[in-house]
């Protein structure tokens, strides 16, 4: 039982360690030296260089704003972000032409936290609030979705902070959604 145990262990920590080093292989390494080892035929040098640079993109936070385009018209992709975001449970607070404004009522993550003053300022709440401006020309329409928080600051009044789009695969979605819209129907 204890052999088990103790295999168990090493090899978790063997795949920690792994995991470590994949993480540090990007270290030190720039795009000149990926490109000297792409062209001696190193095979891996472009996986690596792939690796490393969506590793490099993960780190960095995006504030925004989110630009997507599509081929679908303005009139024909605002019904579908209007459905997206009432399905997931916010209200449509503005809506022109072109821009549509939607927030929900929610907690501010603890490192935002720091910038809001809840308790003086009864009324007021914490809300999560996207914001979607569409541009359409020569047949392409682009998006451009600002999400942000709307907290109650200094002496009660409404302030910003961009809120970070950090799930990929949502981005993703959105893309797919859009693509939807502009897909011909059979």
């Amino acid at each position: 039982m204890l052999k088990i145990v103790i295999a168990g262990v090493v090899s978790a920590f063997l795949a920690l360690s792994a995991s470590a080093k994949d993480k540090d292989a990007c270290k030190g390494t720039n795009k000149k030296e990926f490109q000297q080892r792409l062209a001696a035929g190193d095979s891996d040098a472009a996986a690596k260089e792939k690796a490393c640079s969506e590793q490099k993109q993960e780190k960095r936070a995006n504030f925004g704003p989110y630009i997507f385009t599509t081929h679908a018209s303005a009139q024909a992709i605002k019904p579908l972000i209007v459905k997206d975001n009432l399905k997931d449970g916010y209200t449509l607070e503005q809506e022109t032409a072109f821009t549509l404004r939607f927030a929900k009522n929610a907690p501010m993550p603890v490192l935002g936290a720091a910038f809001m003053i809840p308790s003086a300022c009864t009324g007021l709440q914490t809300r999560k609030v996207w914001t979607y401006t569409l541009v359409e020309q020569d047949g392409v329409t682009t998006v451009t979705v600002q999400p942000m928080w709307e907290y109650p600051g200094d002496y009660c009044r409404m302030q910003t902070h961009p809120l970070v789009w950090n799930v990929p695969s949502q981005r993703a979605a959105f893309q797919a959604l859009l693509g939807s819209a502009a897909a011909p129907v059979k």
